[in-house]
């Protein structure tokens, strides 16, 4: 949990600067790191990319809330995972502009 935690701020710390496509890419990887944590603590193994299926198979035995379920399908989205984990699918810097948010 305590590399999620250090993801979690590498991303806060990039939105400041202005690098949404990597704070996309650390708070996904935050997330991954998370729900891996929670399958630790549980005596149980997570060997998923997504987000998304990390958080199925968790509800699998957890109530687990929509909202997290549908920021996971958005974390996803933004941040398809290939073999060195590219951000290819989605230019999250334009998304986020396009959103009100800031960006060019």
């Amino acid at each position: 949990m305590d590399q999620a935690e250090r993801d979690l701020e590498h991303a806060r710390a990039d939105m400041e600067q202005g690098f949404y496509e990597w704070a996309c890419f650390s708070s996904q990887q935050a997330a991954e790191k998370a729900f891996e944590a929670v399958f630790q603590k549980m005596g149980a193994e997570a060997w998923e990319y997504s987000v998304a299926d990390l958080l199925d198979e968790l509800r699998r035995s957890h109530e687990v809330p929509e909202e997290l379920v549908n920021g996971a399908l958005e974390l996803d989205k933004a941040c398809i995972p290939t073999g060195i984990r590219m951000l290819i699918h989605l230019a999250p810097k334009k998304a986020i502009h396009a959103r009100g948010g800031r960006g060019s």
